[in-house]
């Protein structure tokens, strides 16, 4: 999250705004992923891992570095395979 709030930083200083929605988006997807274990709506949380490792991923590498892209990508499978394990009951 730190590194999310300093690239945030940098580009309200530079006027990106573009940017800066998008290190928000990213940000809040990073944290609904990292806390979906408690959701209720599993369907929910299925398409959104899946869509975070199809679509956030590459955009978080394209323009905001790696270190993003593998963070997203790691909460994304944890929630995946949450998703799996609950579904199996």
């Amino acid at each position: 999250m730190f590194y999310v709030q300093n690239h945030l930083k940098e580009a309200i200083k530079k006027d990106h705004i573009q940017l800066s929605v998008l290190f928000i988006k990213l940000a809040e997807r990073l944290y609904d992923l990292r806390h979906s274990e408690g959701y209720i709506m599993l369907e929910e949380v299925k398409y959104m891992a899946q869509e975070t490792l199809i679509v956030d991923v590459k955009l978080a590498n394209k323009y905001l570095g790696s270190e993003i892209a593998e963070a997203l990508t790691t909460a994304a499978q944890q929630a995946l395979k949450t998703y799996y394990r609950k579904t199996a009951r």
